[in-house]
């Protein structure tokens, strides 16, 4: 009878395994970026590295043989080798925090190295003369040889070996080795600069100090088009290629190295149509590899989420391309064992995907996939709320004043007046001009003083039309729009695609309507750059005042703390034009998300700016331009940003559509009223503490440089400790430091997609230095009436402390941080209350004894269920009531405990025993 048992349950096990024919997926609990495979005796199993730097393996069973959480900061590669020959594979884990850290096969840690603070991007393992080295490399721009036991051998500085004359300097972007007459070779990726810059591949003899070849990668940069990926494709014996996935906006770049040959080709797709092919615009990684295929090989091109079959053949077959409903995050083979690994889809996803490419049956089922785990539990957790949402009534006591102005919500304006609820009024939709991208107007500009200003041109605009026949194109827009348009008027240091004389006839033309041209990567802050603002950018905000138009300003990196206080923007500063400007954002490779929002909403709360504003794109999460992953198919990270940014505040939203079906859901809470949002005199999470910002520093200015990856300088670095610093492209994903503002006001770790800090002392606002003599007013007349006489300003210029605005005693970032730190904790107690745990929060007054608390899941694109704990200071609560479920939780008189369910958000009433 025993026997009989055990047969079923081996039958029931094999089956679980095998049911999912050409597709298995294993559920991890973790957001697996990266997965390689290992070999282990004669066994294969699957590691993978999460977004906070776990490792995990697993067997093909699904089930977990072990996991080392290592430092918690990401890993930038994995590599699996045998470095000690005992036929069981070790694992090498180039770590963000500037570790490479060794695993046993047990994933124990062996040992670990560490040179510097630069994060190390990639290792591996080559052989010579029976000696196994491993190798590793990363942004300090050095290749690292080191002994199996982790000991320094020797550094190879790129300088000293690179063919590049005009930038003898790169990163180590990749390190692998590949295999020539039976002998390991070494073969190095270079980058400099990670939007304009294909690579170059240098083959090394191990521990040599130079390349015995090199080849430069051909193609034409731009756009983040530097290679992300690295494999290798050894089928065919003699023929040995290195195969190069680049990161593309709306182009799918591979290149195919030949090493015997020392060429580089880029792959041709064979598309009849590329656009169609490709899908909807956004930023993607190619992940290749080359799989058998009849007497050669195909290569599968992971994309997005597409899949491409490529022919290896010049006259091959045309390409094949399998669509699935999600991108993932990565992919690698197991040729031994037929099988294509996929990280976890990026919209959220836990689990690692294994396609048996020798079953065709694979191709329906990647169509079709739908994974487990928290991708599964983020949609449910929507559709569940959405539900709950239609019952939902507005409080008597909540009286809703903002209105929220969405730019391009996707949903016409009849769609608008059918959203839930009855609080419709606060939804206006400003929709764009149709039939005008990329046409602008063609004017003469002969007679500009300005040289930049009279010869710069956007390469992705056609200037083609007369200033008559774009303003036809507008006053169209504004007729067909109920509410208003939005337009492009500038990009960078072109803010001219519209004369001034048009744009103000537009103006003119819109009446009551709302017209919002868009400014955006405004970052320069030279001498033409200040011409161009007074030239252009402060007429037309002048010729706005008195009407219901404004002008967006769209930056990214740190502006919002810095180029903004520079002297051309003084005058947006000082609230002069305070009704015609909204800040925003565009933060591709940005890695300052938690400054953003801490000096967007700081110059609206001190009163520069009468509205603030957010916006969501496709390239959100790109904080690296190396290794994009920026293309999730159902937009929940979009979703809790826009929720924590729009309850803070935001009344100006640029969105961008994605899946519309998904995104409703925020335009449902904004009409239902769930979503309350307030005024600057309604929020009560703001710290009392502020750091007002003086000229900014030039180090703290040089921190805008994001594309340039060979600027690490150890000893610069320690000779110069910053109020916020590791803000350069050299540190995505990197640990800030102990004295950095990040880590001791917004609770930030690192520097990478933070888009939902928790600031767990309330909001610590970076600000204009307070004049009671300045036209937008002090800081405290703007605040709830608990700031009167309760604020401290603390003066910095992004490098240093002052005891005052005139800079009277400067005090170091990395000893008076402490100072500041503890004044922060201090203020902390003179709000209501404070919250703790990974979730992004705002408290708004609501009424005199009623407060709002909205919770967020504060993992970005790594949501899990999250625990927050609510803690009282000069809160009296009376009753705490869930507004979706209707539900009063339990609390004592200090603090409360609060589930947040992954992918969500909570909203409470608070309610108080007497007003503050």
């Amino acid at each position: 009878m025993r026997k009989i048992a055990c047969f079923f349950v081996i039958l029931f096990s094999l089956q679980s395994v095998l049911a999912f024919g050409g597709i298995q997926s294993e559920e991890t609990d973790y957001t697996i970026m990266k997965v390689r495979i290992m070999k282990y005796k004669s066994k294969t199993r699957i590691i993978g590295t999460s977004y906070e730097g776990t490792v995990v393996c697993y067997d093909y069973s699904g089930k977990l043989q072990w996991k080392n959480e290592l430092s918690g900061f990401m890993n930038n590669d994995i590599y699996c080798a045998d470095i000690d020959n005992d036929g069981k594979d070790e694992v090498l884990a180039a770590n963000a925090d500037g570790t490479l850290y060794c695993l046993d096969d047990n994933g124990e840690l062996l040992w670990k190295f560490k040179k510097n603070s630069a994060p190390i991007l990639t290792a591996t393992m080559v052989s010579a003369h029976k000696t196994n080295y491993v190798v590793c490399g990363g942004y300090d721009k050095n290749i690292h040889y080191l002994s199996t036991k982790g000991t320094l051998l020797k550094s190879i500085p790129s300088a000293s070996y690179s063919i590049d004359k005009k930038h003898p300097n790169h990163a180590i972007n990749y390190l692998r080795k590949i295999e020539q007459n039976g002998k390991d070779v070494l073969v190095v990726l270079s980058a400099f600069n990670t939007n304009y810059d294909q690579g170059v591949l240098y083959y090394f003899k191990p521990f040599a100090d130079k390349p015995y070849q090199s080849a430069k990668m051909k193609g034409k940069g731009g756009g983040g088009s530097c290679p992300g990926t690295f494999s290798v494709n050894d089928i065919i014996t003699g023929n040995t290629e290195v195969l190069l996935g680049g990161n593309g906006l709306a182009k799918m770049q591979v290149s195919v190295a030949s090493a015997e040959k020392c060429s580089a080709e880029k792959m041709d797709f064979k598309f009849k149509n590329e656009r169609n092919s490709l899908g909807k615009p956004g930023y993607r990684l190619a992940s290749v590899e080359a799989i058998p295929y009849k007497n050669g090989f195909k290569y599968y091109v992971l994309f997005g989420n597409r899949m491409f079959l490529v022919s290896a053949e010049k006259n091959g077959e045309e390409t094949e391309i399998i669509e699935s409903n999600y991108a993932f995050n990565d992919m690698c083979k197991d040729g031994d064992n037929g099988k294509l690994i996929l990280g976890s889809v990026q919209s959220g996803g836990s689990c690692i995907h294994i396609i048996d490419y020798t079953n065709d049956s694979w191709k329906k089922e990647f169509q079709k996939l739908e994974p487990s785990g928290k991708m599964a539990k983020i949609l449910e957790n929507t559709k569940e709320f959405s539900k709950k949402l239609k019952k939902f009534k507005i409080p008597k006591w909540e009286n809703h004043k903002v209105a929220v102005k969405v730019m391009s919500s996707g949903i016409s304006s009849e769609e608008v007046a059918a959203l839930s609820g009855g609080n419709t009024k606060n939804f206006i939709n400003i929709d764009g001009v149709k039939k005008l991208y990329p046409h602008v107007e063609n004017w003469d500009r002969s007679g500009m003083e300005n040289k930049v200003s009279r010869e710069t041109r956007d390469h992705r605009k056609k200037y083609d039309l007369t200033g008559g026949e774009a303003l036809a194109r507008f006053k169209k827009g504004l007729e067909a729009a109920p509410s208003g348009i939005q337009y492009w008027q500038g990009h960078g240091r072109d803010v001219y695609f519209y004369s001034l004389p048009t744009a103000k006839k537009v103006i003119d033309a819109a009446g009551d309507k709302i017209v919002i041209p868009i400014l955006a990567e405004l970052g320069a802050h030279d001498k033409d750059a200040e011409w161009m603002v007074e030239d252009f950018i402060y007429p037309l905000a002048a010729h706005m005042k008195g009407t219901n138009s404004f002008i967006s300003i769209r930056n990214k990196f740190t502006f919002w703390q810095s180029v903004v206080y520079t002297p051309m923007w003084k005058r947006l500063v000082s609230g002069e034009f305070a009704d015609s400007f909204v800040s925003s954002m565009e933060e591709s490779n940005s890695k300052v998300m938690d400054m953003s929002i801490s000096g967007r909403i700081g110059l609206w709360a001190a009163g520069s700016m009468n509205q603030w504003g957010t916006r969501f794109t496709r390239d959100n999460p790109c904080y690296d331009r190396l290794r994009q992953l920026s293309y999730q198919k159902v937009p929940n990270h979009a979703l809790r940003m826009l929720v924590h940014q729009i309850a803070s505040g935001a009344s100006v939203v640029h969105h961008t559509t994605v899946n519309i079906k998904y995104q409703k859901v925020l335009w449902d809470m904004i009409s239902s009223g769930i979503l309350y949002v307030p005024t600057r005199k309604e929020i009560l999470s703001i710290n009392p503490v502020h750091l007002s910002m003086l000229d900014p520093h030039p180090l703290f200015l040089k921190g805008e440089e994001v594309k340039d990856v060979t600027l690490y300088d150890e000893k610069f670095e320690k000779e110069n400790p910053m109020v916020v610093g590791r803000t350069q492209g050299v540190y995505a994903g990197g640990p800030v430091t102990e004295w950095d503002f990040s880590k001791y006001a917004a609770g930030v770790k690192e520097r990478r997609l933070e888009f939902l800090p928790t600031y767990p002392n309330g909001l610590v606002l970076t600000t204009p230095p307070v004049d009671e003599k300045s036209l937008r007013g002090t800081l405290e007349s703007h605040l709830n009436p608990i700031y009167k006489n309760n604020t401290t300003e603390i003066f910095m210029d992004g490098k240093n402390y002052y005891s005052d605005k005139n800079k009277t005693t400067t005090y170091r970032a990395d000893t008076y941080y402490t100072t500041v730190k503890k004044a922060i904790e201090e203020g902390a107690k003179k709000l209501p209350l404070t919250v703790n745990g990974r979730v992004a929060w705002v408290t708004a007054q609501t009424a005199p004894k009623h407060l709002r608390l909205t919770l967020v899941d504060g993992g970005y694109v790594n949501p899990n269920d999250r625990i927050a704990i609510i803690n009282f200071h000069t809160a009296k609560v009376k009753k705490i009531t869930n507004l979706i479920t209707n539900e009063e939780l339990k609390f004592n008189k200090e603090n409360a405990t609060v589930a947040v369910p992954c992918g969500l958000f909570v909203f409470l009433d608070i309610e108080l025993k007497e007003a503050l």
